[in-house]
């Protein structure tokens, strides 16, 4: 049986509070943290998208996104959403509040795809998933649509309900999160030890 085709999706439907801007146009990398997101997918060779609110495609023009189709459910929409255009593939889905991430990272979850498996997620704790960096495999939504409809739009929740293979990278400081001004002024200043070579 051969796997079902992998799209990208990089989620910037949030709002963003915690953060006081949108995270999505963050420049980690010089260019909006969405767009370096999209273009590493490109240059592997995965189609992507971005997913966004109804009505904000015309912001990321010139790529290809996916629009909510209900809003104020958090990225389950978005991820359900994409589903609904390209039901018969496999999402690899990326949040775009992880800045550190690297091309490496990102075909490393790739090579961690589980076959027969419903959904493959970075594991940073033991036991537990992260729903926003993982492969979401077609037979999934069924589960998605089964939680929207109960109102529990907890992506975690849905992950505990599935056959999930959690996968633990090496470098785990690659895939920490930046949700505050605190994370992102860290994630910049780790990314500019990087650039000059220091420790």
């Amino acid at each position: 049986m051969h796997p079902a085709p992998l799209n990208g999706l990089i989620l910037t439907g949030g709002k963003s509070k915690r953060m006081g801007g949108d995270k999505a146009e963050i420049e980690y990398h010089g260019k909006p943290q969405a767009v370096y997101l999209l273009e590493i997918l490109e240059r592997i060779g995965i189609p992507a998208f971005i997913s966004c609110r109804a009505g904000d495609s015309d912001r990321w023009l010139p790529y290809r996104t996916i629009e909510d189709e209900a809003s104020g459910f958090g990225p389950m929409a978005g991820i359900m959403a994409a589903f609904s255009q390209v039901p018969d593939s496999a999402l690899l889905v990326l949040a775009c509040d992880y800045p550190l991430l690297r091309e490496q990272d990102i075909r490393w979850l790739i090579a961690q795809r589980g076959p027969g498996r419903d959904v493959t997620a970075v594991s940073l704790k033991k036991g537990l998933g992260e729903p926003l960096l993982a492969i979401w495999e077609p037979r999934a939504y069924p589960v998605l649509a089964e939680a929207f409809a109960l109102e529990n739009y907890k992506m975690m929740d849905v992950l505990a309900k599935l056959d999930a293979n959690l996968a633990t990278p090496d470098e785990t400081q690659f895939f920490k999160q930046a949700n505050d001004p605190k994370a992102r002024n860290e994630a910049l200043e780790f990314l500019g030890k990087l650039s000059s070579g220091k420790d």
